[in-house]
């Protein structure tokens, strides 16, 4: 499975001496694993948008859209990100179609990355046509999601309701980081419960718990998201799916489970988006998730 990266490099050879030279000069930029076009360097990939980049961007686009890539781990985000950087500084009928179409098969198909488009699209540099029609879509869905149906419940409004976040952990001791010399058996008992809340993201999730005991000699872990399930030795087939509307049950279940009891009123950690009551959301946790 051949990532988009690779195609351009196999293909750019071909291009005119002159066109080439900037390819390559992109390519440099999008080969590294940690390259991120966010809003303050995303211009720096402008003058790469050249009608002739442009189109050989997208015919490497559909050469890399002839496989199936039926999971996050089968894209090249890195590649996709930067490509699409430089695609959304152009106005032309064939990269708006383009953009128009991937927006179209992630609303009603798989969103994979909608959410890196939405907040290129509202880039301070970009400002791209297509802004509001990801906007509108998020608009509709978004009182029915259960993340933004939880912060209704909790009288909570963030300053941005298409960028916002809330992060927590609780463990069993009441401690974030993990306390020095424990014995074995209490390495073993030792679990984290660590929960994130936020606005549409990969594959259009809201929520991801993520249960564990990283200090086990063999490593219990076990992740939930709104898209999937993934566990290290866990049997997930016991566990229902999270209801972040009524987490209690889910807790106890996971409890249970592991024959452990998290400590609810020592919260070890909480991080909150701007405009979103902490204290509100520490309540929460404390009351065991009720509401």
């Amino acid at each position: 499975m051949m990532d988009l990266r690779n195609i351009i490099l196999e293909k750019k050879d071909q291009l005119p001496k002159q066109i080439g030279k900037l390819v390559n000069r992109l390519y440099n930029k999008i080969e590294f694993e940690s390259y991120f076009p966010d809003n303050k360097n995303v211009i720096k990939l402008k003058e790469f948008s050249t009608v002739e980049i442009n189109n050989f961007l997208l015919e490497c686009l559909a050469e890399y859209d002839k496989t199936e890539r039926l999971f996050c781990e089968h894209h090249d985000i890195v590649g996709l990100r930067g490509v699409w950087a430089v695609l959304a500084f152009s106005k032309e009928e064939n990269v708006l179609k383009y953009f128009d179409e991937l927006i179209d098969k992630y609303i009603h198909g798989k969103p994979f990355y909608l959410h890196f488009l939405f907040a290129l699209f509202g880039y301070s540099e970009i400002q791209h046509p297509l802004f509001d029609k990801i906007r509108k879509y998020y608009d509709e869905i978004s009182d029915d999601l259960p993340a933004y149906i939880l912060l209704k419940n909790l009288n909570i409004v963030p300053s941005d309701k298409y960028n916002w976040c809330v992060s927590l952990m609780i463990t069993t001791d009441g401690e974030w980081l993990t306390p020095i010399q424990l014995t074995d058996e209490e390495k073993e008992q030792r679990f984290s419960f660590e929960m994130r809340l936020n606005n549409p993201r990969t594959m259009g999730d809201t929520y991801e718990i993520i249960i564990e005991n990283e200090l086990s000699s063999r490593k219990k872990q076990i992740i939930f998201s709104d898209s999937s399930i993934r566990a290290i030795s866990v049997d997930k087939t016991v566990f229902s799916t999270p209801n972040i509307l009524n987490l209690n049950n889910f807790v106890c279940e996971v409890e249970n489970y592991f024959g452990i009891q998290f400590n609810f009123e020592k919260i070890a950690y909480v991080s909150v988006s701007k405009g979103i009551n902490k204290k509100q959301i520490e309540k929460w946790v404390k009351n065991k998730f009720m509401i």
